[in-house]
């Protein structure tokens, strides 16, 4: 591999670990933790099933 291939790998792999977002968008921003109980009353509403709702595990790639 050349050598500016591999320069190139490394920056852009450590520029896209180390991004921040911005405080407008952690403002605008839900977690299910905060939501959930609605959630499960309305599907439950919806559905007329026992629903239970589960935060997906976070996978990196």
């Amino acid at each position: 591999m050349p050598l500016d291939e591999y320069l190139y790998g490394k920056v852009s792999g450590y520029l896209k670990k180390n991004k921040k977002q911005p405080a407008e968008v952690l403002e605008r921003t839900v977690f299910l933790d905060d939501i959930k109980e609605k959630l499960t009353i309305l599907s439950r509403a919806l559905t007329g099933h026992s629903i239970e709702i589960f935060q997906a595990e976070r996978r990196r790639i």
